[in-house]
């Protein structure tokens, strides 16, 4: 099924029935024990595309109901954050051998994979099928409940007031990292940009040639600032195994991280360029003139 809406159809029902599909996509994975680091990927990658639904209407449910829905499936993701970041950081390595391993000592990337491999067994290997069974668990209990929404008669407004929010944001970030890139900065510049990707995504029924081609361009800007994080994460637990593994080994492959990272910096800001060019009030006045009128006759 598609996970946008269909022109045809109500905004509210077309909305209803991509946060169910979501949800049901998220318990389908939870429930694949074969291979549970892509099970807990996909789920976690659900459970922030069903919150920027939830942005998108923020305004009209009101602030309660959104924080109730918002908190839900963010602690959902959180409570798989560690195991995905475990898995996330081996993964990373296995790049940086594939790039670098011709002209580096291959036992300097075997052996920092081998320690890795370990405190990724030594942390989950023995609960992680319990930590997927009870997220499952909890949102199959709870889907019905959280996942119910009623739209007022000013949502079409409201839609553009919580698309606008979240775009003002990522131009702010934008802006910010600019003038000085730090790496708390660009995560968060990259979670506000999913966000507007996301509900690109949803809208581009309403829209299709633009949203697509806006949806793509964003898709590529958080690939970018998701492999600086992923180095960024690596790099931390190359300092967690200096003890055991010896600075000089893990000297090289800090330095190589250092400087891919700032290559992915520099990346993600000419994308971002031309991504947040239009400054909130323009964004704002161009999406008023498509949207409104289109989601206001569903």
């Amino acid at each position: 099924m598609a996970k946008y809406f269909h022109t045809d159809q109500p905004f509210g029902e077309e909305l209803r029935r991509i946060i169910e599909e979501r949800t049901e996509n998220s318990l389908e994975a939870l429930a694949d024990t074969g291979a549970p680091d892509e099970a807990v990927h996909q789920a976690r990658k659900q459970f922030k595309k069903i919150r920027a639904a939830w942005r998108l209407i923020r305004d009209d449910i009101g602030e309660k109901a959104y924080k109730e829905k918002n908190v839900f499936y963010r602690d959902l993701g959180r409570r798989l954050s560690g195991l995905r970041d475990a898995r996330a950081v081996i993964e990373t390595l296995h790049r940086q051998q594939e790039k670098y391993g011709s002209v580096i000592y291959k036992k300097i990337f075997e052996k920092t994979g081998s320690a890795l491999e370990g405190v990724y067994v030594d942390n989950f290997e023995g609960h992680r099928a319990d930590l997927l069974r009870e997220v499952r668990e909890d949102l199959a209990a709870h889907r019905t409940e959280i996942n119910a929404f009623k739209l007022g008669k000013n949502f079409p407004g409201n839609v553009l007031s919580s698309l606008v929010r979240v775009y003002k944001r990522g131009y702010r970030l934008f802006k910010k990292n600019r003038a000085e890139p730090a790496d708390v900065t660009l995560h968060t510049w990259r979670k506000r940009t999913k966000y507007l990707r996301y509900q690109f995504h949803i809208l581009r029924g309403v829209w299709p040639r633009m949203f697509h081609a806006y949806e793509k361009a964003l898709h590529d800007l958080t690939d970018i600032l998701g492999e600086y994080n992923d180095l960024v994460m690596l790099k931390k637990r190359y300092a967690s195994l200096q003890n055991d593994l010896g600075f000089e080994m893990l000297h090289v492959q800090m330095l190589i991280a250092e400087s891919q990272q700032e290559h992915l910096a520099d990346l993600a800001l000419k994308e971002g360029q031309k991504l947040y060019a239009e400054k909130p009030g323009a964004f704002k006045k161009r999406m008023k003139k498509t949207l409104l009128d289109e989601i206001a006759a569903k």
